[in-house]
């Protein structure tokens, strides 16, 4: 709708500025949006750094006791246990609500890592490499389920400012036009009324003074 096609009217106008009422009602409203957004990010960011640092934590300990292992068990026997090795864990998807968001993940329930060898074959530092490496597989896990959300965050968080814009940028000044061309055209045909009053005024006087004897 340009404002050069609106009938000015002023039904025209009360019509279009009702219209704008409601465009802006929507910025406000996406602008909520945007806000709540902004702060799920923040915590978002904060809750990666946490995992992270827990993450690297359980990672740094677990090769540490596989450090202490080779050390004490030889490198060419623990290169000789580490393939029997099997890791067997229980995964289960789950869907979350985020502002209106549904957002699907992936929670370790159960991690284990069966052992194909005998206790006097190993040393007790491979034992406590295993317990500690179940533990880093499961954040390794959170990690990647919290970077997801964060990822989905900021992409519908750059989708409600990229309405915010075309709302500001094209949609609103769109019906401040039209509503400012109407307003113009009502003011002109107001002056122009004016006019032919004063002037249809002016003729019944003047016919009144020449009927004065």
């Amino acid at each position: 709708m340009s404002a050069e096609r609106v009938i000015a009217t002023r039904h025209q106008l009360l019509e279009t500025k009702k219209q704008l009422d409601v465009v802006l009602n929507i910025r406000h409203i996406l602008e909520d949006r945007k806000d709540i957004y902004l702060d799920l990010v923040k915590k978002a960011i904060d809750e990666i750094q946490v995992a992270r640092q827990k993450m690297y934590a359980s990672l740094s300990g677990a090769y540490d006791r596989l450090a202490l292992s080779a050390m004490t068990m030889g490198r060419e026997r623990l290169d000789e246990i580490l393939p029997q090795l099997k890791t067997l864990s229980s995964l289960k998807g789950y869907t979350r609500r985020v502002v209106g968001m549904e957002i699907y993940g992936v929670m370790l329930e159960s991690v284990s890592i069966e052992k194909n060898f005998g206790f006097l074959e190993t040393s007790t530092f491979l034992d406590e490499f295993l317990e500690k490496m179940q533990v880093a597989l499961k954040d390794v896990i959170r990690v990647a389920e919290a970077e997801t959300l964060l990822f989905k965050l900021v992409e519908d968080l750059q989708n409600t400012q990229r309405l915010i814009n075309i709302l500001d940028q094209v949609v609103i000044p769109r019906y401040q036009k039209i509503i400012n061309s109407i307003d113009s055209r009502l003011e002109e045909d107001d002056r122009e009324e004016l006019i032919r009053l004063k002037i249809i005024e002016k003729r019944i006087s003047n016919k009144n003074e020449r009927r004065i004897p």
